[in-house]
Order: structure tokens, then C-alpha cells, then sequence
């Protein structure tokens, strides 16, 4: 997918992979904000609050010109995960 240059984002061009049950499962991009180095970011565990589903993990790697993660050489990969709160009151 290729974003107009009038929408704010990390790179224009970005590839979107879902699976069969129309999740997202994997995003890759070029950091363009970082020499423009190609990113692949893998998310998982899905959550649904008020009907939205949205993953919770994420992890991200470079990529190589395979479209390969490189995964870190010391055997930690590192993830973010992402919690989701609702509101009081909403």
C-alpha cells in the first residue's frame, strides 16, 4: 500500500499480511524517520475490547533483502506489549 504524501506516517510505502481470519499479522516498512532501513513487525495476541479487535504483542526486526526478520544475535528478542484500558465511566 502507498500512503499519499499528505498522510503522516513512518513510510509511505507499507505491506499488510492477514490471516485467513482477517487479522493482521504482519507489517513491513522502511523506517524512513532512521536511514530508511527495511522493518518487519510481527503482532500477535489479540484482544477484543467494546467489538474492536487489536493485537497486544508486537515484535520487531529488521529485515533483509529476502524479507527475512534478522533476529538479534544474542538469542533476546525484544518485544512491547500493549495494554489496553478502558476508560471508567465510557
Amino acid at each position: 500500500m502507498t500512503f499519499p504524501v499528505d498522510i503522516a506516517s513512518h513510510s509511505r510505502q507499507q505491506d499488510f499480511y492477514f490471516g485467513p481470519d482477517f487479522l493482521l499479522r504482519r507489517h513491513d516498512y522502511h523506517v524512513e524517520a532512521a536511514r530508511g532501513f527495511a522493518a518487519a513487525q510481527y503482532v500477535s495476541v489479540p484482544a477484543t475490547v467494546e467489538g474492536i479487535t487489536l493485537p497486544t504483542k508486537r515484535r520487531a526486526y529488521m529485515r533483509d533483502k529476502d524479507l527475512q526478520p534478522i533476529r538479534s544475535t544474542d538469542g533476546l528478542d525484544r518485544y512491547i506489549r500493549f495494554v489496553i484500558f478502558r476508560k471508567a465511566g465510557v
